[in-house]
């Protein structure tokens, strides 16, 4: 590892020096051993076009205060000379003139500079017939840069797309006259006629003008600026991508990252205490898809799967979101549904500033002294040749909520004409939360403009601190017991990000680089829990027979606090950590066949080493026995008056540890009555001065899943693009990336989960393996432009998904307690998807975008979790007799394939070109159906009566049943309708989730179903000033719950409410 971050490291500086090397080019000059004046190393900038050779000359030695020599009659005083640079050598601009006119610099033996005619013949160095064009596009009224702007020369395959700062740069330029045609969406076109010269690098800087109703005011309104930007970057890109803009981010900004991308088409969301906290793309769950910062990925947040925690991440700190959809082969090819860009850009020219604060109120908690607060300074210096960008934010928010949880049975078989057999609760649970949630975030972007190329050092720091309090009922029916508990888990997310990279121009190539470092610490600290329990705790003559929900099983309890005492108590730590090196070069050739026929061959190679750690301990003690100790330790020992009671048994009574101050009001939309809570204080002061040091012994089962892994992946590809003038654009490429993994995983028989072994009698060992495989990703897009208002993509591409790390693990845990035995598959091969694409776009400045098609994916090799097979015969099934009669759990390879389809319709226009009030309108909608199919095991154990000893023929049945992959709405819709008018910008958005697969039941009876959901939230900014505006969000504002079901909405298995949520700030932007 360490060879090859200094083989890269090496290559990336020799690649500096290369590239600066060629900006004083001595080739030509005869100097050897001669002294260049320094003034010749002085920055200048030459403007020039088609000025005569002595004009040229004399325009040098002035700029660079150097004295030129040479005879008028030996010089080509005819020739006339284009050229536009700025911020070069003096010597640079010397030489190119030189060079353009057939002559040559010596330096005399006093030191005088001499140009001379150049006496090599005409063939000794081939005149270059090529030339290039290159700037910026801006905004003509503000200044500010057009990203995503198509810039070209009309009638030929030639052009160019603007970057994050609005740079352009066409290469390979036949010489001669051509007409530059700019286009931006929303704006008016403009058109240019332009005159190449044979080795010219010509600068052009270009404005655009906001396209108005004929006889109107040009005003941009903050929501059709976001919006507009957002459309061209889409159009422009040469794949499947969905925009959110900077514009659209900073004037209405979201909750955080996840809010932000749950509107774009396709993706639905999963939410925790309210907020979005990680995306589904394309009905593919989140541990299939990719999250990038600037390009680096981050580390897993998650402490089983591959997913991410957005929920972390506030969207002040970005300057761009991109969602891609077909990937192409310089991208990572691990992920099915997309790749999620976080951008964050570099220092744009001039000081800068923006200062944003608000307060919340939490509806659900009935709570203020919720708080956010951001900060961006940034600004150029030397010439603007260094940046500096800083952004910094803070946050505190609640985010408690009640919910209900249930689990069910199967009542018994289903008779003839019943669709299924009958269900009724088994289980339910009522949890009131609390929750603090407090983010920050902190990133600095340093960034260097080298004359042909530029370096930037990028740093990006996110946590996420939770501190929960749960307080539970629990009713559970088979065992006539109802439980009272508390959690208090403490939880942080940390996500770190650093990389230096470059980019660097040289003769018509471009070269650019990446070193970065990212990891991801997830831990809980403290996790403390108690549990009480009240035994014979339900009315039985209250419960019916069957087809029951949780309403019929907590009515009928008794809710006896006076006979519920102390049941059990636990502590458990959790770590896990993810980190990744990454290095990575890419080099792109601009190919120019002809006028009509143009485009650029692009490769490259990455190399990624990762590695993740997991460890997690478990404390744990039955409390059904007497304990005096407890009195001891209770805060009002020794107080007057204070009585420590305990009920039946000797054990400690839960009335001892009551919050006599709590009162839960309209619980579940009152439905319940949640009824006592427990004293957090004071059963945190129990744990921490008696329970955890004297009390709790050691579980080993949590050992089994900690483990240690390294992963590298080495990667190359190679792809083009061809442009058949403006009809026609063909990417074909091909990815290769190649994984090697090291893992050190544990394995141990654990007779049960209550007994602690002894230091010299361990019962979990260490045991290791490794995987390599290879695989190539061939990939193919096209884009068909018939006309300038329509265009057809198409996409071909394949993608994997590697497996989880933790079942990759050579895991072998065997619990004596549940009677399982868990294993790790190490042999587990990689999920393949085929994916196709199809879309329509039609666009114009009226009409805004509006697209519409669909994908298909094909998926081998899908990991499912194998559950409830009976290992019957351990020899004939291949295990050792010791498991005989155990019930096996563990990962293994789909055989059959995995259907994906769906089609996606959005349309994003303004309506400027309406009468007012109406001209104020902006609107974003889209709408997306999916469908899918797979087959997921189901092991069960059948029964057969027969005619001898022993009677019951007992046999394992391993087959499939088919359903639609978890996590995937069947709908999903959002509609934002914005409204600016003067000073008042405004944004009324709804969200609408269809029916979702949450969880696949050992029979159709007990598959889970997540219910539909349409939430409404509001969001405006009252601009007081040119710098100074007030901003108010409202969300979720009919408090629409989530809630999760079996078979029918009423025997529903979780339920939450969170409430409604409102913010009040200000901001100031300079």
């Amino acid at each position: 590892m360490k060879r090859t971050i200094v083989f890269w490291t090496l290559l990336m500086i020799s690649t500096v020096l290369f590239s600066q090397e060629r900006l004083i080019d001595l080739s030509q000059a005869e100097m050897h051993g001669r002294v260049i004046p320094l003034s010749l190393l002085n920055k200048i900038s030459i403007h020039l076009d088609r000025a005569p050779f002595e004009v040229a000359l004399a325009t040098i030695s002035a700029k660079s205060h150097v004295k030129l020599n040479y005879s008028p009659s030996q010089m080509p005083l005819d020739a006339e000379v284009s050229l536009h640079e700025d911020n070069v050598y003096a010597m640079e601009a010397l030489l190119t003139v030189l060079n353009r006119t057939g002559t040559v610099l010596k330096i005399t033996q006093e030191g005088q500079l001499a140009i001379v005619p150049q006496t090599e013949p005409a063939s000794a160095k081939p005149v270059e017939d090529k030339g290039s064009l290159s700037g910026t596009v801006k905004d003509s009224r503000s200044g500010e840069p057009l990203p995503g702007a198509n810039v070209y020369l009309d009638g030929t395959a030639l052009g160019g797309v603007t970057n994050l700062d609005g740079a352009y740069h066409i290469k390979q330029i036949p010489a001669g006259s051509y007409t530059l045609k700019t286009t931006f969406v929303g704006y008016k076109r403009k058109t240019l006629a332009i005159q190449i010269q044979p080795g010219e690098n010509k600068k052009l800087e270009i404005s655009l003008d906001f396209d108005v109703v004929l006889g109107g005011t040009v005003v941009i309104t903050a929501q059709a600026e976001g919006q507009v930007a957002a459309i061209n970057k889409q159009l422009r890109s040469n794949t499947i991508k969905n925009v959110v803009a900077s514009e659209r981010i900073m004037e209405l900004p979201d909750a955080n990252a996840a809010e932000s991308i749950g509107r774009l088409s396709g993706v639905s969301i999963q939410r925790s205490g309210g907020e979005g906290n990680r995306v589904v793309i394309r009905g593919l769950s989140p541990t299939y898809n990719a999250i990038t910062i600037n390009g680096d990925k981050i580390p897993a947040t998650d402490l089983g799967d591959r997913s991410v925690d957005l929920n972390m991440i506030s969207p002040e700190m970005l300057k761009g979101i991109e969602l891609t959809k077909a990937l192409t082969p310089d991208q990572d090819a691990d992920a099915f549904g997309g790749v999620v860009n976080f951008q964050i850009a570099d220092a744009p020219e001039g000081f800068r500033y923006n200062l944003r604060f608000q307060q919340g109120y939490n509806d659900q908690r009935d709570e203020t002294g919720q708080f956010k607060g951001s900060l961006m300074l940034s600004d150029r210096f030397w010439e603007n040749r260094l940046g500096i960008m800083i952004t910094g934010g803070r946050e505190k928010a609640q985010r408690g909520s009640d919910q209900l949880s249930a689990g069910y049975y199967v009542t018994r078989e289903k008779r003839e004409g019943e669709e299924l057999a009958p269900i009724s609760v088994s289980n339910a649970t009522l949890d009131y939360i609390d929750e603090i949630r407090e983010r920050s975030g902190f990133s600095v972007v340093i960034d260097y403009r080298l004359p042909a190329g530029k370096l930037m050092l990028s740093n990006f720091m996110s946590r996420l601190d939770r501190n929960e309090l749960i307080n539970w009922n629990s009713y559970q029916l088979s065992n006539n017991w109802r439980d009272l508990g508390l959690r208090n888990r403490i939880s942080q997310i940390d996500v770190l990000t650093n990389s230096f990279s470059g980019e660097h121009h040289f003769h018509s190539a471009k070269l650019d680089w990446r070193m970065s470092r990212s990891s991801s610490l997830t831990r809980s600290p403290y996790n403390s829990y108690f549990r009480f329990r009240e035994r014979s705790a339900f009315d039985q003559s209250l419960i019916p027979a069957e087809n029951f929900g949780p309403d019929a099983l907590i009515h009928a309890a008794f809710n006896n606090y006076a006979d519920m005492g102390s049941q059990t108590a636990s502590f458990t730590t959790d770590r896990s950590f993810e980190r990744d090196y990454t290095s990575q070069l890419n080099l792109e050739l601009p190919v120019t066949l002809s006028t009509k026929i143009a485009g650029n061959l692009k490769m490259g190679g990455k190399y990624t080493d990762k590695r993740k750690e997991r460890d997690k301990n478990h404390l744990r003690r039955f409390l059904n026995s007497p304990l005096p100790q407890f009195v001891r330790h209770h805060t009002q020992f020794g107080a007057s008056g204070f009585d420590y009671k305990t009920v039946t048994g000797g054990f400690p009574a839960v009335a001892n540890y009551l919050d006599a101050t709590f009162k839960a009001t309209d619980y579940l939309d009152g439905r319940y009555d949640f009824g006592y809570r427990l004293d957090a204080d004071e059963l945190n002061h129990l744990m921490q001065v008696y329970v955890l040091d004297s009390l709790l012994i050691g579980s080993s089962i949590e050992d089994l899943d900690d483990y240690e892994t390294t992963e590298a992946v080495a990667a190359g590809y190679v792809m083009s693009e061809w442009n058949l003038g403006r009809l026609l654009m063909i990417l074909p490429g091909v990815r290769y990336e190649h994984t090697h993994t090291d893992m050190t995983g544990r394995k141990g028989w654990i007779a049960d989960s209550e007994t602690e072994p002894g230091l010299d009698d361990p019962v979990v060992y260490d045991t290791t393996a490794t995987k390599t495989y290879a695989r190539w990703f061939p990939m193919m897009h096209v884009r068909v432009r018939p006309t300038n208002w329509f265009d057809l993509r198409l996409a071909y591409t394949k993608t994997l998904s590697r497996p989880r790390l933790d079942y990759l693990m050579p895991l072998k845990a065997v619990d004596g307690s549940a009677q399982t035995v868990e294993f790790g598959r190490p042999d587990l091969k990689p999920q393949i998807s085929n994916n196709y694409d199809l879309f329509l776009s039609f666009y114009g400045n009226k009409l805004g975008l509006l697209t519409c098609g669909g994908f298909y994916k094909e998926i081998s090799d899908l990991i499912f979790m194998r559950t409830g097979h009976k290992i019957l015969n351990a020899q004939k099934e291949g295990y050792t007799s010791d498991l005989q009669g155990l019930t096996l759990i563990q990962p293994e390879n789909n055989p059959n394939l995995t259907k994906v389809k769906g089609w996606e319709a959005e349309w994003q226009t303004r309506f400027d070109w309406l009468p007012n009030p109406f001209n104020g309108l902006v609107l974003n909608i889209n709408f997306t159906h999916l469908w899918s199919e797979t087959k997921f095991p189901r092991s069960f154990v059948r029964q057969q009566k027969i005619n001898v000893f022993p009677f019951v023929r007992t046999t394992v049945v391993d087959s499939f049943r088919v359903g639609r992959m978890p996590d995937q709405a069947n709908d999903i819709m959002n509609v934002s309708i914005g409204y600016d008018k003067g000073p008042l910008s405004a944004r009324v958005s709804m969200l609408h989730q269809g029916k979702t697969l949450s969880q696949v039941g050992e029979r159709p009876e007990l598959d889970g179903f997540t219910a539909d959901l349409m939430r409404w939230d509001l969001s405006a900014n009252y601009r007081l000033s040119k710098h100074l505006r007030l901003f108010f969000n409202w969300n979720n504002i009919a408090n629409e719950p989530d809630e999760s079901y079996q078979q029918a909405t009423r025997f529903l298995t979780h339920q939450e409410y969170y409430g409604w949520t409102t913010d009040f700030g200000i901001g100031y932007a300079f």
